[in-house]
């Protein structure tokens, strides 16, 4: 009996043994001896797809997307300046051996940094470190597939403890071997898991948040114009910088972040529609994430708008008589401004705006009044951005129909000479006989006497003139001057008034003879 029980202790001691073994250890409850290790010149940061750090998970086929060292230099040079590859390789800790000595795969090939693959988080890509890519095919990050290539030692704080080596190759076979950087990982096979145990894990950073981009014009602007793009980070306790971006170029340099807001005031995008984006970097990772905009803000950038000159014709020319038509045309220059012209009449549109075609837009025909008209073509442009509006101006005269000509003659009904106080016929004719108005007698410039125009006829008489020599006219005066003009007689009649002849017959009383010195009475009749 006390055979097979000390027997049955031995197995269940054997069974207990094999169990720890197999049982992965708390990752409080390790405390890597080896660290700091003397091969190593730094650790080994962990960063998932969005370029956030990780340092545990539950997928031993694809731990993480990106490794980086914890320095920039080695050697006491840039590392981007030795060497342009990175590679991972895992070592399973023995504690009868130095780890110079330990066994270690590198079953996967280098990846090239600085990584500028499409997608890649900024603060990956901006590295200036060490850094390995598993964010494609997941091979780096794949301890699964080579879980079972080492031996686990089971003593206490080496049990299923596994190193993480990043080593850095560059040119002509330049390596960082002997030199490494290292974190240390418990992985459990059973339960599919891994956590970080060396440097021990500090909180993740603070994940954050940046807006689309904001401006304080709104697009389109033209070149030179100065813009400022505005954007906010959540959570406001964020700190660090934000650059902001064109077409994914840098815009100028990277802005501060205060309060949880940028700005960047540029003049230089050039012409063309842009999308602005920005992007939030962190002063320290370990606080904080980096984030991007979730979509850009498309802004456009216009050139100048070109100046343009409108001239305005009309054909037929100013001025003109009512009851034509007349013909407008604009002329544009440059003549490639694409747009319409407007003609007017005042503030009256003569019609609907006309396309302009190869630097000149012509009006349909049209009929003025009469007066004089203030005529206009108004161009306006198709893009504003691109052409600036103009204005031709014309001052357009239509005169009524001319009035009917007409002629004027005179003549005397009594022939010249006559004596002085004869009574005088003046008579006119006119023609067409269907004017309307009077006519005025004139002897020389003295009006003389008038008589209303009946059939083209008038008549007048006058006992008035004058002995001697008259030039006697005739002047037609038409009651309405736009129906008919007026006329004069030519040329002037020549006519002579003489004085009239007289007698004295004497008469005296006494008839006989008279004493001297008596009065005499002599009479003239």
């Amino acid at each position: 009996m006390k055979l097979r029980k000390f027997g049955a202790f031995g197995a269940a001691v054997v069974i207990l043994a094999a169990l720890i073994g197999i049982l992965a250890p708390t990752a409080s409850a390790v405390t890597v001896p080896w660290e700091p290790d003397a091969g190593a010149v730094g650790t080994i940061t962990f960063y998932d797809a969005s370029g956030n750090v990780v340092t545990s998970g539950n997928d031993l086929s694809a731990m993480w997307a990106y490794a980086e060292s914890s320095t920039s230099t080695f050697g006491g040079s840039n590392i981007t300046d030795q060497f342009t590859k990175a590679q991972i390789e895992y070592s399973w800790p023995d504690h009868s051996n130095p780890t110079a000595n330990w066994f270690t795969k590198a079953p996967y090939p280098s990846t090239t940094f600085p990584i500028s693959t499409a997608g890649t988080p900024s603060n990956i890509s901006s590295s200036t470190k060490a850094m390995v890519n598993s964010s494609g095919t997941g091979q780096s990050s794949n301890f699964a597939s080579i879980a079972s290539s080492g031996t686990n030692d089971p003593t206490t704080n080496y049990n299923h403890v596994i190193q993480v080596r990043l080593i850095a190759l560059g040119p002509g076979g330049v390596t960082t071997v002997p030199n490494y950087w290292d974190t240390d990982i418990l992985v459990d096979t059973v339960a599919n898991t891994w956590t970080q145990i060396y440097p021990a894990p500090v909180a993740g950073p603070t994940s954050t948040t940046t807006s689309v981009p904001t401006a304080n014009k709104t697009s389109p602007q033209q070149v030179g114009t100065s813009i400022t793009f505005h954007t906010t980070v959540t959570p406001s306790s964020a700190v660090g910088t934000v650059q902001f971006k064109s077409d994914g170029s840098n815009l100028g340099t990277a802005q501060p972040l205060t309060s949880g807001a940028s700005s960047l005031t540029t003049s230089a995008l050039t012409a063309g529609t842009h999308s602005i984006t920005a992007t939030f970097t962190p002063t320290n990772s370990s606080d904080f994430s980096t984030s991007t905009s979730a979509s850009g803000l498309s802004y456009t950038i216009t050139t100048p708008a070109t100046a343009t000159t409108t001239t305005l014709t009309a054909n037929p020319s100013s001025p003109v008589i009512v009851g034509g038509t007349t013909t407008l045309t604009a002329t544009l220059l440059p003549n490639t401004a694409a747009g319409s012209v407007q003609f007017k009449d005042g503030a009256t549109n003569l019609g609907a705006a006309v396309p302009v075609s190869g630097g000149t837009a012509v009006s349909a025909a049209q009929s003025f009044a009469v007066g004089t008209h203030a005529l206009s073509a108004v161009f306006t442009p198709t893009d504003s951005n691109v052409f600036l509006t103009s204005t031709g101006t014309l001052s357009y005269v239509v005169n009524p129909q001319p009035a009917t000509t007409t002629t004027t003659s005179m003549n005397v009904t009594q022939t010249s000479p006559q004596t002085f106080g004869t009574s005088l016929t003046f008579n006119a004719t006119v023609t067409p006989s269907n004017a309307v108005g009077s006519v005025h007698f004139f002897d020389g410039s003295t009006d003389i006497g008038n008589a209303t125009v009946s059939s083209g006829a008038a008549s007048t008489s006058i006992s008035t003139l004058g002995a001697g020599s008259h030039n006697l006219t005739a002047q037609f005066v038409p009651t309405n001057p736009a129906n008919a003009g007026g006329s004069t007689s030519t040329p002037p009649v020549s006519y002579t008034i003489t004085a009239a002849t007289t007698s004295v017959a004497l008469a005296a009383s006494p008839t006989t003879s008279a004493v001297q010195g008596s009065s005499v009475t002599v009479t003239a009749s």
